[in-house]
Parts: C-alpha cells; sequence; structure tokens
C-alpha cells in the first residue's frame, strides 16, 4: 500500500463501544449469574509455554545453569454483550526443588456492553489508557456514549494492584486508590480532541531504622514515609486533512505545579511512494510525588526530530530520520538510517554529544517455507559505545538464529539460540523456547 493511501485511511471514527480478594471474587461471580443467557457463547484464548536458559557465572570458572519456565494464560468468554476477560501468567525455576514459583494476574475482568445502547461496565482487574492515565486497574470503569456517538466519558476508580498482581494484599482504601477519567468529542469531521484526568496514590511500606535522636545518638525509630502520589490533567487533540495528519498533546503536574509532557507532530504524504514527518517534544521526567527521587533537581529535555519515509522499489521502504535533544547546558544528536524488504530489514543508528557516542548496525531476516509451517530467522547486531568521543570505545555483538514451525494454523513452535559477547562478557549463549496454541470455539454451556 502507497503512503498517501496509508494516510487517507486514516478516518477519524465516531466513538466505539470496545473497551477485598474474595469480596472482588464473589461481585464477579454474581455479575456473571444475572447474564441473561442467549443460545451460545463465544471463547477465544491462547496458552503459551516457554522456556529460557542460561549460564550464570557466581566466580572465576564456577558457573550454574538457569533454566527459568513460563506459563501464560488469555480466556476470553462472550455471550452477547457480556464478556469475561483473563490474562494469567506463571513462571518457575525448572529442576529447582527451593525455587518459588511466581503466579501473576495481569487482568481478570468482567464487561456488560451497550446497557441502554448508551454505557458500557467493567469491574475486576483490567488495563487502562485514557490521556494521562494509563496502567492496571482493581476497580470499575465505565463508558458513556452520546451526541450520536460523537462525544464519549470513560470515568474509573479503584485500587492499584499488588507489586506482585496477586489477588491480596491491596491495604487501604485511603491511601491507595487510583481515579480518573477521559472525555472526548468530535465537533466537527475529522477532528477529535480530549480532556483527560488521574489521580493515584500508594501507600510505601513502614520500617523501623536507626537514627539520630535530639542528643544525636543512635537510637530506634519508625520510619512512615508518605503516601506516592500523582495527579495530572492533559488535553489532546487529532486532526487529518486530506494527506496530512496533526497531533497534539499537553500533559500538567498538580501536584508539581509544571509541566510534564508536551507533544506537537505533523505527518505528511508528499505522493504515493513518499511521506514526511516532524515533532516536538518536551518531557519531564515522570516522579510520584514525595517519592525518593523528587528529592533531586531533574532537569527537562526538548527534542526536535524530523524525518522521510519513501519507498525505493517494490516491497522495499526505506527511512530516514534525525533528531536533535537539547538538555540542560548541553545538547545531543540522534540519527537513524535504514530500510525494510518482505524478508528482511537493515539499519544503522548513531548519537553524539551528551548522550554519548554510540554506533549501531542491525540486520534481521525471516523467510517462510512450506507455505509458512516452516520460517527460519537470524538477527545479527554490532554496537560502539563512549562516554564522549576522547573516552575509550567499548563494542558489542550479537546475535540469533531460531526457526517457528506451524503444521497447524492453531500450534506454532519457536526455538532461538542468542548470543552476546562484550567486555564483560566473553561468550553469553541462551537458548529459549516457545509453543504458542490459539483456539476460538462456540460453546453452549447454559
Amino acid at each position: 500500500m502507497t503512503y498517501r493511501g496509508r494516510v487517507q485511511q486514516i478516518k477519524f471514527q465516531r466513538i466505539g463501544r470496545g473497551g477485598s480478594s474474595n469480596r472482588m471474587l464473589s461481585v464477579g461471580m454474581l455479575i456473571l449469574l444475572l447474564v441473561p443467557s442467549v443460545s451460545a457463547q463465544l471463547i477465544n484464548g491462547r496458552l503459551s509455554t516457554s522456556m529460557y536458559s542460561w549460564e550464570k557465572f557466581d566466580s572465576v570458572g564456577v558457573s550454574t545453569t538457569f533454566t527459568r519456565g513460563f506459563q501464560v494464560v488469555q480466556i476470553d468468554l462472550s455471550e452477547g454483550n457480556f464478556s469475561l476477560f483473563s490474562h494469567l501468567q506463571g513462571a518457575t525455576t525448572i529442576i529447582d526443588a527451593s525455587a518459588k514459583s511466581d503466579f501473576r494476574t495481569q487482568y481478570l475482568y468482567a464487561r456488560q456492553s451497550n446497557i441502554g445502547d448508551l454505557i458500557d461496565l467493567s469491574f475486576g482487574r483490567m488495563p487502562y489508557f485514557h490521556g494521562v492515565g494509563n496502567g492496571t486497574l482493581d476497580g470499575v470503569k465505565t463508558a458513556f456514549r452520546f451526541a450520536e456517538d460523537r462525544a464519549s466519558f470513560v470515568a474509573y476508580g479503584g485500587v492499584p494492584p499488588p507489586g506482585d498482581y496477586t489477588l491480596k494484599g491491596w491495604g487501604s482504601l485511603s491511601n491507595n486508590y487510583i481515579f480518573g477519567g477521559q472525555f472526548l468529542v468530535t465537533p466537527m469531521e475529522n477532528l477529535r480532541t480530549g480532556v483527560s484526568y488521574v489521580n493515584k496514590a500508594r501507600e510505601r511500606a513502614q520500617y523501623w531504622a536507626i537514627r539520630a535522636d535530639s542528643l544525636f545518638n543512635p537510637a530506634p525509630f519508625y520510619i512512615e514515609p508518605e503516601l506516592r502520589r500523582e495527579q495530572y490533567l492533559g488535553i489532546d487533540a487529532r486532526y487529518l486533512f486530506s494527506s496530512l495528519q496533526l497531533f497534539g498533546r499537553y500533559d500538567f503536574d498538580l501536584l508539581g505545579e509544571q509541566s510534564q509532557r508536551a507533544d506537537i507532530r505533523a505527518l505528511y504524504g508528499i505522493s504515493d511512494d513518499v511521506m514526511v514527518n516532524a515533532s516536538y517534544q518536551f518531557r519531564s521526567p515522570r516522579i510520584p510525588w514525595n517519592s525518593f527521587f523528587s528529592r533531586f533537581n531533574l532537569s527537562n529535555t526538548h527534542e526536535v526530530e524530523a524525518g522521510v519515509d519513501f519507498v525505493a522499489a517494490p516491497r522495499i521502504r526505506t527511512f530516514l530520520r534525525g533528531a536533535l535533544v537539547q538538555y540542560d547546558g548541553d545538547e545531543s544528536f540522534r540519527y537513524t538510517v535504514g530500510g525494510y524488504w518482505t524478508y528482511a530489514s537493515l539499519s544503522f543508528r548513531g548519537s553524539t554529544g551528551q548522550a554519548g557516542e554510540l554506533k549501531s548496525i542491525s540486520v534481521a531476516f525471516a523467510y517462510p517455507l512450506l507455505d509458512r509451517a516452516l520460517i527460519p530467522n537470524a538477527n545479527i547486531g554490532w554496537n560502539s559505545y563512549a562516554l564522549n568521543s576522547s573516552a575509550p570505545t567499548e563494542e558489542t555483538f550479537s546475535g540469533a538464529l531460531g526457526l517457528t514451525f506451524r503444521p497447524v494454523k492453531q500450534l506454532a513452535v519457536d526455538v532461538q539460540g542468542q548470543w552476546l559477547t562484550n567486555t564483560i562478557y566473553k561468550n553469553d549463549l541462551r537458548i529459549f523456547a516457545r509453543i504458542n496454541f490459539w483456539f476460538s470455539e462456540m460453546l453452549n454451556l447454559f
């Protein structure tokens, strides 16, 4: 597809309809029981089992081989306008009875869509991406649509999940919470604007420590750190006119009372084969209020980037980009040039100035055989880095060789060997293997 055709396909559609432990599970089951029954249920899922093995050196000449096993289960069940979504992960060290297994619930939630043709309601552990608010939430999210779907409002609230993503250990709601929302509107054709807000707080662990008392003698003190807090307000807009696409975004830190982020981007298709882009970005480090790092004097960055993408030949696309990054009292320049073919890619990257002297080359290749039942793949990389133009240069070489075997559409087996050498590791060899199974069936459970 040509660049002009790709840009012209970007249309601003009307806003669509997509999207404490025992108590949460009980309410979730209650929601399931209240769902009206229809003739059939659709179940979709993916089961992924993988293994990663490497050699760890504890001292010179003494090493231990580690093998980690991972299991991912993703199952979605829908009946009419009601859906259940789940994403569970497990990990353990193989051939080590003393190793502790790690189980995580990435998300597990229910959604009732199109209530009264206006409202979507979700409950459980779910991802959320709404302007300045993004992450994972244990709670409730609702979306309202009105003005003939030209406007919508999303509101969410709950608690942040525990750091280990288990279904316990939330802490008190007064000290651990997330709430926010986003309002989106399409005031005219091809223009979409939004306003978003988020307020987060997480309780930090309390502990005993030795500190100096009023006479400067060591004494035990019970430390109660303040809450880690974040509160942001953001606005954004996106506009498409013929072959020109414009995007802007601004985030404000309400607790720090300062600008946190600003983006302005433009994309223009000069012809069917040539597209140019330009952007300006302002960044202030996003640090939680009252965290340890908020005590430091942190600097902001300003970045201006421009680039061009063009079709050099049938099935070959090339690109060139350059960016100037401005720090407090210094600057850096970053550049990238490369291309893509149907079965391969090649790129060269570099930077100079405050970010260090970096040069990098990467090549990747994959070619399907036997009607895509076998796909061998390989990649190789070289990196050269120095802190500045007068500092010594360090080099890194890396490579990978793998194979994907897909005897049927629902099953894929991946095996890959990875190799790395640098100033720390003379030879670092690792093995990765994975089995993926996808399924989709219509059921008649109830």
